[in-house]
């Protein structure tokens, strides 16, 4: 079951989905959606989905935060924000990004606005680099003018765990030094399949069979790669003896872990790597960061890697990649970001 809280004029937009056997209940009206909230939202908590139209809201930003916040704290349901009036950059918008609300809609033309409507009950709905694409549609980021003597210079990315967040650091890491201007590849080598899934989500260009591009990175599976990019990113998986007897081929390692006590325990695979590796661990809290000292060895150097909801967004880690990689930028960095 679907409730919309509608204004007048855009009371219509959601009848369609009675065709798709989804009950529609209009609430039509200005509202202050966060008095019903507190005082109604209980009898409703049994909706699949909640569609505001923002035309029909008289809350001010802050108070209707504070009723989104509390919805996604004690309700299962997904909200879907009809935001056609409002432009990109409206404050509010980027507000809702920052609150893990991501099926926004702010299409105008009504075939736009359909689509966008069933990609929002779709199983998936739209995740944070669609939305983030949406609202920032013209803009790229640049960190600097930088040139790179090295060739093909190969950096194995493992987890000591699965679900450490190996595929997802590789990705940013892609980003970032494409953004720093190098030519850099993705491979993947481990037998989770990863790629295809994301290529399929993202929409890559598919080149050829276990080829696919994206936003001018060349990303490959099954171990293939080129050998005429600054840089070939490896996602490597899990830390396993295959991989192990591989290390030597590698220029740079970079392991992920996790933070948990249950999963450092995974950290005693890394007795057998007698190779300088770089160990991030993710969702480590601040307070606690230098009980995890103890895992400087000769062999690793520890750090921290921050939180990011994008692939392709790795601007909280980028002073953590300029540390990681400053052996490679051979200009000095510029002092700000350009937009270019």
């Amino acid at each position: 079951m679907l409730i919309y809280f509608s204004s007048k004029k855009n009371k219509h937009y959601f009848d369609f989905l009675e065709e798709q056997n989804i009950d529609v209940t209009v609430q039509m009206g200005n509202f202050y959606f966060s008095k019903f909230v507190n005082n109604q939202m209980r009898g409703l908590a049994y909706a699949k989905y909640i569609a505001v139209d923002m035309a029909a809201i008289r809350d001010t930003a802050d108070d209707f935060m504070l009723a989104i916040k509390k919805i996604t704290t004690f309700y299962s349901v997904r909200l879907i924000i009809l935001a056609t009036h409002l432009e990109p950059k409206d404050p509010l918008l980027l507000k809702l990004l920052d609150a893990k609300i991501y099926n926004i809609i702010i299409q105008r033309n009504e075939n736009d606005i359909k689509k966008a409507i069933l990609k929002s009950i779709s199983p998936l709905g739209y995740d944070y680099d669609d939305i983030y694409n949406l609202i920032n549609p013209v803009q790229s980021v640049t960190y600097g003018d930088f040139t790179f003597e090295n060739n093909n210079t190969k950096i194995l990315v493992l987890g000591t765990i699965p679900r450490c967040g190996v595929t997802h650091t590789s990705f940013m890491i892609v980003s970032f030094l494409s953004k720093c201007g190098a030519n850099v590849s993705y491979t993947e080598i481990n037998k989770h399949d990863h790629l295809e899934a994301l290529a399929h989500y993202h929409d890559f260009e598919c080149v050829e069979t276990n080829h696919y591009r994206y936003k001018n990175v060349n990303f490959y599976k099954q171990g293939l790669f080129s050998e005429d990019d600054h840089f070939t990113i490896f996602d490597g998986g899990v830390i396993n003896d295959s991989v192990l007897s591989v290390l030597d081929r590698f220029d740079e390692i970079i392991i992920i872990s996790g933070s948990k006590p249950y999963e450092l325990n995974a950290l005693s695979t890394l007795e057998h790597i007698k190779y300088h590796h770089y160990l991030l661990f993710n969702f480590a809290p601040i307070h606690g960061r230098v009980a995890f000292e103890r895992y400087e060895t000769e062999y690793s150097s520890v750090d921290f890697l921050k939180y990011s909801p994008s692939y392709f967004l790795e601007t909280e880690n980028k002073p953590l990649f300029m540390k990681l990689f400053n052996q490679y930028l051979r200009e000095e960095q510029k002092n700000e970001d350009k937009e270019v």
